[in-house]
């Protein structure tokens, strides 16, 4: 469970990163720059971001499809992940590119910031239950005996 946390903070942190470098060189419209992303191998099970795409073929605009899509997810983002999440589909495609680069480091910093605690919350309870394991095997060897 913690190293599937750890693994989806990673892939938000890429998919941030991937924005803000396809929006920099690229400038094209939000919507497309999430098309493409979505395709990427390593991003396919953020499930958001497909789901965002379709609910703006139906005709709802970008920042409502975002928060929609952000809501219906399967992804185990915890409440204040999603509402970080929430808030930049908010400022996506809203502003000049300068302005949402600038923003899309700022909230890079926050999923860094939400990744590391995930690592260090694996590392701790990693540990945990290695030792747990290893002291239920000996009680089971002392009661065998």
């Amino acid at each position: 469970m913690l190293k599937k946390r750890t693994e989806l903070l990673e892939k938000t942190v890429s998919l941030i990163i991937n924005i803000r470098v396809e929006l920099s060189y690229r400038q094209e419209a939000i919507l497309n720059l999430l098309s493409r992303i979505s395709e990427l191998s390593a991003l396919q099970k953020l499930d958001y971001l497909s789901a965002c795409t379709e609910h703006v073929k139906t005709g709802e605009d970008f920042p409502s499809a975002w928060k929609k899509a952000i809501s219906e997810s399967k992804c185990s983002y915890n409440k204040e992940e999603k509402n970080k999440l929430c808030s930049l589909g908010e400022m996506l495609g809203t502003t000049d590119t300068e302005s949402q680069l600038t923003m899309l480091r700022l909230y890079e910093e926050y999923m860094k910031e939400f990744l590391n605690k995930a690592e260090k919350s694996q590392r701790e309870y990693g540990r945990l239950s290695l030792v747990m394991g290893f002291l239920l095997g000996f009680a089971v060897f002392i009661l065998a005996l």
